[in-house]
């Protein structure tokens, strides 16, 4: 008899705090992404460094993969959003559209198709 690992179910508190902790996350990147904004549409490249944009990419990455991993721990049987919007988010914004226009989609009928066929995107775009 083998045994199959069962992920430990996160207590309130826990999640919680990594909420607490994307929350966090979220306003530091709503701040910075408006500083660098701004910084651009006063054409003020003297102050910007790469550091900067570095940083906010970086505050957009933990930021998504605390998202991430907040969904997984909460629904953790749902594998098909998590695949269709890294899917989706692989294109630009109208290689998205032409795709769930393609094949008249949008992105929660596509999360279903995933959830009835996890191949389904390999599938349709060979």
């Amino acid at each position: 008899m083998s045994f199959t690992e069962v992920s430990k179910t996160p207590n309130p508190a826990e999640l919680s705090q990594l909420k607490s902790k994307y929350k966090r996350l979220c306003r530091k990147y709503d701040e910075l992404k408006y500083q660098y904004l701004d910084s651009i549409g006063a054409e003020d490249f003297e102050v910007l460094t790469v550091n900067d944009f570095l940083e906010l990419k970086e505050t957009y990455i933990l930021k998504k993969n605390l998202y991430w991993k907040i969904h997984q721990l909460e629904n953790p049987e749902d594998h098909a959003t998590e695949t269709a919007y890294r899917f989706l988010n692989s294109m630009s914004h109208n290689d998205q559209v032409d795709f769930l226009m393609k094949h008249d989609l949008t992105t929660h009928r596509l999360i279903d198709e995933i959830k009835k066929n996890p191949d389904f995107i390999s599938e349709v775009t060979v």
